[in-house]
């Protein structure tokens, strides 16, 4: 388990100077009033405009004084009446996101040139889902995202260090506000790259419904997305409640001729040549045919001489002039463009699936003229997976040696250099299945008149608090602790027909490595430790946060001078518990090596400060 307790203490001084050029992507013109850029929270309750207007001619009577709302621009903390500021900020508009015809947020925040190197539907091999957001390439963990100027709790499948974007639903959204600047001394270091600031709709009045459909020229990866938003709005309150559908079904590489092959360059001739993983379907061994006495390795010692040369079961040799066959075994072709290297691309997902459901409500309530207490609430469930290559078994980063008397071994001596890509299992896979809630809690509102120089402080309270929690499951992975047992030596038995290996106190199916004596049957895949892994995790946070702002005083004509200060103490927790078989380094890693085993959260306790 991971424990981070942050307590952290703002204050900042800034001085607002009417007429400076905005540095920001999108200005309001002149004569239309700035949109809201609650970064706080939006729905603040309104502040009083500081000029007094001049009376009516015809009636020589004062006019109300118009009230004009003041906002936090994301990336400073001190309210101010306009989006001046000398950050570079954008702002997207939800009838933007809408028109792009995108149905993920995620999905059209990557599309920004700022935007690199991250997370999406199209990672897979190390993908789990996410969709997440890293503005300059400093890395997601140094984008903070936040919604309605609050932190979101990180996603994955264990101690997440990023926002998941997907787990905001994209119909809540009214704007989005992108800092493109470090923020870290606002923020904290997890801003250094920027600030995405994710503004909730507010003041709703009616229902919507919307839906989005799209799918792929060839027909697949299709796309869904169904939503719903309903609410009200009153003279004292408001409240929205939106739920969502969304799917994304997977496209597989196999499926188009420009990504289905795996390539090699060749330097020395420029050449471009099929290229591929050197753990083949048919199996292939690696060994000197002059040192066994089989009639096979006498064909292959007349056909090849002596020496250790790698050997591959496979009748319909692609050369037979080059490489000749002797009793269905060749020579191994691992460069050129006839090699036998296995093709692993065709069978990754070149988009990844996904599925979400997710509910979001909102709400405020004006207790008086300087108190209005809100609430936010969320859960999003995603359910997502990837496909790589089946397991490349190489037995020699083991220490395993297949017995010379095992009924699938024709070279009649032990064999420690084998590898069979193993086809029969299926590619390996992640499975996750996600939960994200989160609810926040407070009360902001401005000092009323009878508070004397405290006359329209600004003040905020809230708690915020997030999870993400939920299990992956592993599959096409092997213990390899089991493989030695299978490769051993026959012991004389059979198990619906099948016959055994290993010994008297540990015995399993007798496991063939070479595809030309037969496929990986389900009890040799067991006897090899085929599983399936459970692991689960969490992430959460719990935020406690107080805020003040004011204006002081006017610097020359009508230059606000404004003060913020602030604290925040922040917890944040993660923890993983992976499958017994991964506590024990007893599984395989995608190259077939032996993995180092996670820790357990009920046996691993760490706080960093």
């Amino acid at each position: 388990m991971l424990v981070k307790h942050s307590p952290l203490v703002l204050a900042v001084l800034s001085l607002a100077i009417s007429g400076s050029v905005a540095a920001q992507d999108q200005t309001p013109p002149a004569n239309q009033t700035p949109p809201p850029s609650q970064s706080a929270d939006p729905g603040l309750v309104p502040v009083p405009a500081a000029t007094t207007p001049a009376p009516d001619a015809a009636t020589g009577a004062t006019p109300r004084k118009a009230a004009q709302e003041e906002i936090i621009v994301t990336g400073s903390r001190v309210r101010r009446k306009d989006l001046t500021t000398a950050a570079p900020v954008s702002v997207i508009t939800r009838q933007q996101i809408s028109s792009s015809g995108i149905a993920s947020i995620g999905d059209f925040l990557q599309q920004m040139p700022e935007q690199t190197g991250s997370l999406n539907a199209n990672v897979n091999n190390g993908g789990d889902g996410e969709t997440q957001i890293n503005l300059r390439n400093l890395g997601a963990n140094r984008t903070l995202v936040l919604v309605d100027g609050k932190r979101w709790v990180n996603g994955g499948s264990g101690a997440g260090t990023a926002v998941d974007l997907n787990s905001i639903p994209t119909a809540a959204i009214e704007r989005v506000e992108i800092l493109k600047d470090g923020a870290s001394a606002v923020y904290g270091s997890d801003a250094i790259a920027g600030v995405v600031n994710i503004i909730t709709r507010r003041h709703p009045n009616g229902t919507e419904l919307s839906a989005y459909g799209g799918l792929s020229p060839h027909g697949d990866a299709q796309q869904y997305d169904l939503s719903m938003t309903t609410g009200v709005t009153s003279d004292k309150g408001n409240f929205l409640f939106s739920a969502g559908y969304f799917r994304q079904e997977s496209m597989l590489a196999g499926n188009r001729s420009w990504a289905s092959k795996a390539f090699t360059y060749d330097y020395s001739n420029s050449s471009v040549n099929p290229g591929g993983s050197g753990t083949v379907p048919a199996g292939r061994a690696r060994l000197d045919p002059s040192t066994c006495t089989t009639k096979l390795c006498q064909d292959l010692a007349k056909a090849y001489g002596a020496g250790k040369t790698t050997f591959i079961n496979d009748p319909n040799t692609k050369d037979p002039i080059k490489d000749p066959v002797v009793d269905g075994w060749r020579k191994y072709v691992s460069s050129g463009p006839t090699n036998d290297l296995y093709n692993y691309q065709a069978v990754n997902f070149l988009i990844t699936p996904s599925t979400r459901i997710s509910l979001f409500s909102n709400g405020d309530y004006h207790i008086a003229d300087f108190a209005r207490a809100y609430v936010q609430a969320s859960f999003v469930n995603r359910q997502s997976s990837y496909l790589i290559a089946p397991e490349p078994l190489v037995i020699g980063s083991y220490g395993i040696a297949i017995n010379a008397a095992n009924p699938y071994n024709p070279f009649g001596i032990p064999i420690t250099d084998a590898r069979r890509r193993l086809v029969e299992l299926n590619g390996r896979s992640n499975a996750f299945d996600l939960d994200t809630v989160r609810a926040v809690a407070g009360i902001d509102g401005s000092l009323p008149p009878e508070t004397g120089p405290l006359e329209g402080l600004f003040y905020d309270v809230s708690f915020n608090y997030g999870r993400t929690s939920g299990v992956t499951t592993t599959g096409g992975s092997l213990n390899t602790n089991s493989i030695a047992t299978g490769l051993g030596a026959p012991l004389g038995t059979t198990v619906n027909g099948a016959p055994q290996c290993g010994t008297a106190t540990a015995s399993a199916a007798c496991v063939n490595l070479f595809s030309g004596q037969g496929p990986i049957t389900p009890d040799m895949a067991t006897a090899l430790g085929g599983y399936k892994g459970i692991n689960e995790g969490f992430t959460q946070i719990a935020i406690v946060q107080a805020n003040i702002s004011k204006e002081l005083f006017k610097l020359m004509s009508d230059h606000p001078v404004g003060l913020a200060a602030g604290y925040e103490h922040r917890r944040e927790y993660g923890g993983n518990s992976p499958n017994p078989i991964a506590v024990a380094s007893l599984d395989t890693d995608f190259n077939g090596q032996p993995t180092l085993g996670s820790f357990n959260v009920n046996e691993a306790y760490a706080e960093l400060d």
